[in-house]
């Protein structure tokens, strides 16, 4: 938990056990990757690492503060999860975006808000259905080839965008498009 100060993140990989809250201050993630079970922003600033952000299955929860995506990733991972992203509408927006969670049928991940994501959101294959507001201002990666739930998304980048199954699989729910 950071309330106040400064908390700066090593360059190696840090494991947050039991999550990661800022409720003032400032918590840096540097370069190296943060690994933890939930994120709660609530006031003050996250900057994200620039490598990978893990969160395990918990939710991630935006309430007020800023959060930076500082060109890394948020990959949510877990086994049997079905977290809830509660991110409002328009005010985080993460770079890239993966969810690669398995084993979540009929559950998966529930979106609170719109998930604007401004480089690539990845769907893995097996992670189960998404509900809810996507905003993908890059590509699209849809690996998922089970359900797809109900995720509307909107596509809306200054330039190409493409929609497609970069693992060669035969195209996700979604199939291939480029915008």
């Amino acid at each position: 938990t950071v309330s106040g100060g400064t908390f700066l993140s090593s360059t190696s990989t840090q494991t947050l056990t039991g999550g990661l809250t800022v409720s003032g201050g400032t918590f840096t993630g540097s370069t190296g990757n943060v690994a933890a079970g939930s994120v709660t922003l609530s006031s003050g600033i996250l900057n994200a690492p620039s490598g990978i952000l893990t969160i395990a299955g918990g939710n991630f929860t935006y309430t007020g503060g800023m959060f930076n995506a500082d060109l890394g990733t948020v990959l949510y991972t877990g086994n049997n999860a079905a977290p809830t992203v509660s991110v409002g509408t328009g005010l985080v927006q993460f770079y890239n975006f993966q969810d690669a969670m398995t084993n979540v049928y009929p559950g998966g991940m529930s979106i609170t808000g719109t998930l604007t994501v401004t480089g690539t959101f990845t769907w893995k294959l097996g992670s189960g259905i998404i509900l809810g507001n996507i905003e993908a201002q890059g590509d699209v990666d849809d690996q998922n080839h089970g359900g797809t739930g109900n995720p509307y998304f909107t596509l809306d980048g200054a330039g190409n965008q493409t929609i497609e199954d970069t693992t060669g699989g035969g195209g996700g729910c979604l199939r291939t498009l480029t915008i």
